[in-house]
């Protein structure tokens, strides 16, 4: 049980860090591409825990012309 127990956290530890990471990949990439990174971009990436969502954002990054091409969804 102890193993089990270790395993799960070990696993949790690991998404979480995945995560912080491509946030902070992508906050960085977008700084770089398009300056200052608007408040509800901001809330919404840190917000989101889905790596896959985190790489759709990095990869449409790369061939983005506006923020807006990101499909990163802000509050109003």
């Amino acid at each position: 049980m102890a193993d089990v127990l270790m395993e799960r956290g070990w696993t949790e530890g690991w998404t979480k860090a995945e995560v912080k990471t491509r946030q902070q990949t992508l906050f960085r990439q977008l700084r770089k591409r398009f300056g200052k990174v608007p408040r509800g971009v901001v809330r919404a990436v840190e917000s989101t825990s889905d790596v896959a969502k985190l790489d759709d954002w990095l990869d449409r990054l790369v061939v983005a012309d506006k923020l807006d091409d990101l499909g990163i969804p802000v509050g109003k």
